[in-house]
């Protein structure tokens, strides 16, 4: 069957459908614009203007219902609880990962976007090889209003938590917990501080 959008003598654009304004068809290719504007290419990895919506499928697992979920840009305050894992650590030594190492973490250090008041969880996971268990040392944040200056100023603060008494173990891995609504908040870097072990454990 013969595609509607082109003449029967050959390719060529529908001369029913008008080119979009400043996009004149290319010599080589009439079906093809000359000047294609990258932004409108969905592997440039972005989406440009003020006019349109991000949107995403979403599955709810407990009900088994499908949506489609439109992203605010503008709202950190997360409607749901939810979770973000960071990788697990291993030492590195000469650039060759050495498993096997226990790793006593003692400081964190929190980088965050100031957005209002609001509460999360800072937890730090290892792994006990002798015991085959794993153990979990959770630390709140509270971001709460600061008087005496302007809040939330939006820019980026930096809280140090120290973990006494240290928690010691294989792979530490930090995850961020947080319950529905419990306000904006945007961590823009975490870093574990911690030593290893000289010999691997094995």
């Amino acid at each position: 069957m013969p595609n509607p959008n082109y003449p029967p003598n050959g390719p060529g654009p529908n001369p029913n459908i008008p080119p979009s304004p400043g996009n004149p068809t290319s010599p080589s290719n009439p079906a093809i614009p000359s000047n294609v504007q990258p932004q409108y290419i969905t592997s440039t990895g972005g989406l440009y203007g003020l006019y349109g919506a991000m949107m995403a499928p979403y599955l709810n697992t407990t009900n088994g219902y499908p949506y489609v979920i439109i992203y605010d840009p503008s709202n950190f305050n997360c409607e749901e609880a939810g979770e973000y894992d960071f990788r697990q650590e291993i030492p590195v030594v000469n650039q060759m990962p050495q498993e096997g190492r226990n790793v006593s973490c003692h400081l964190i250090i929190l980088k965050y976007r100031e957005l209002g008041v609001a509460t999360f969880s800072v937890n730090v996971t290892v792994y006990n090889r002798l015991t085959d268990t794993f153990s979990t040392r959770s630390i709140i944040v509270n971001i709460q209003f600061v008087k005496g200056r302007t809040f939330p100023d939006k820019r980026i603060h930096t809280r140090y938590i120290g973990l006494k008494p240290l928690i010691t173990g294989e792979r530490p891995q930090v995850t961020l917990t947080f319950n529905a609504n419990s306000g904006p908040w945007s961590v823009t870097s975490l870093t574990l501080c911690g030593n290893a072990d000289e010999l691997p454990q094995l």
